[in-house]
């Protein structure tokens, strides 16, 4: 091909839908567009609302795959770079998107941010046919976590059309933090939760465990941010415990508005146990913001962060171990200064110039593999 640059068709998520894999996504295509070997044209998929009943869902689904039909049909491509979670919601769209790639004979990277690994070995029929599918028209895979790599590899992916990929931080930096932290609410100790208001993110058992530990720490504060479905159900459970004055609700903010949170934070509690999780944005926000970290072990936070290095790991569903942990944390001003040093340093290896380079290697192996066939 010489000199030119690949013309790469890049799905984002649409302005407005807020989840991590929307912002990865536009960190990653911000940084690749610097890159003069390649031409980013980005394709908007999604929408925001999670309240959608399943036939709307399927319109909006089926207006996306319409659109994208006529995109790749009109134009020419080398590349599709398809940012999805292998769920039972996006089966449908991106069986459909790999099927018209394979059409129009363009390659097409799958990037799972997150899978649930059950959907492999579904008993139901029509899910088969879509993963079987999607995983043999797709012309290379991308994970974010040797788990999710190893599920593929034993549903018989080949080891050499498989990478593990990782989510870039943005340049929004918390330089400030260090600074803000030494005069943050009169004392108070701020414990920070900031995610999704699901249960599976450990959100109750964050403040289950939080009520136990004020018992011995007056001087702590949890924050909460974020919406969703377990909203009214967090809400309650903090009123039942009578610990309201002490809790801080601040619902769904833009990522830049998150910032002063990150900043004024002591830690990053976050118990997820979530079947979808792949690596999330809030670990690498608060890698950044050099906060000592509390979650569990798993995806991709089990193959980057270090036990009593960058984080306390705990059991999932186990407000009485995270409790131990918050307790740990907030009486260990030693171990919390050597988490925000590591965190800091470890935080340099998810820059967006460094991802952007290692999914720039990603597309040139594919299109050159593709060229020799």
């Amino acid at each position: 091909m010489g000199s030119k640059p690949l013309n790469l068709l890049f799905t984002r998520y649409r302005p407005g839908i807020y989840a991590g894999i929307g912002l990865a996504g536009d960190i990653l295509a911000s940084e690749l567009a610097k890159n003069p070997s390649l031409r980013i044209h980005p394709f908007y998929i999604g929408r925001r609302g999670e309240n959608y009943g399943a036939l709307r869902k399927a319109w909006f689904q089926a207006i996306d795959v319409l659109q994208f039909a006529i995109t790749i049909s009109t134009r020419q491509f080398h590349l599709v770079h398809l940012n999805t979670v292998l769920a039972e919601g996006a089966l449908f769209r991106d069986f459909i998107v790999v099927l018209l790639c394979r059409i129009r004979r363009v390659r097409c990277i799958v990037e799972f941010h997150g899978s649930k690994k059950s959907l492999l070995v579904s008993p139901v029929l029509g899910v088969q046919f879509a993963v079987r599918n999607i995983l043999r028209l797709a012309t290379h895979l991308v994970v974010v976590s040797r788990e999710e790599q190893q599920n593929f590899l034993d549903y018989g992916i080949k080891r050499n059309n498989i990478s593990i990929g990782r989510n870039p931080i943005s340049k929004i930096s918390h330089r400030d933090a260090n600074a803000k932290r030494v005069n943050n609410s009169a004392g108070f100790v701020n414990l920070l939760f900031i995610s999704r208001f699901d249960e599976s993110k450990g959100l109750l058992d964050v403040i289950e465990a939080f009520a136990e530990v004020r018992k011995s720490h007056s001087l702590s504060k949890l924050i909460l941010a974020g919406d969703g479905e377990a909203k009214e159900q967090a809400k309650n459970l903090v009123s039942d415990l009578r610990i309201g004055e002490f809790v801080e609700f601040h619902g769904w903010l833009p990522e830049i508005m998150t910032e002063e949170l990150y900043a004024t934070a002591d830690m990053l509690v976050f118990p997820t146990y979530y079947y979808q999780e792949g690596f999330p944005m809030v670990v690498l926000h608060a890698l950044s913001a050099g906060l000592p970290i509390i979650t569990t072990r798993y995806r991709a936070m089990a193959d980057y962060l270090e036990e009593g290095t960058n984080c306390l790991f705990v059991e999932p569903r186990n407000p009485s171990d995270l409790g131990a942990k918050m307790d740990t944390l907030i009486r260990d001003k030693r171990l919390c200064a050597k988490m925000r040093r590591e965190n800091i340093q470890l935080a340099t290896e998810f820059t967006s110039e460094k991802v952007a380079e290692e999914f720039s290697s990603i597309y040139q192996a594919v299109f050159r593999k593709g060229s020799d066939d």
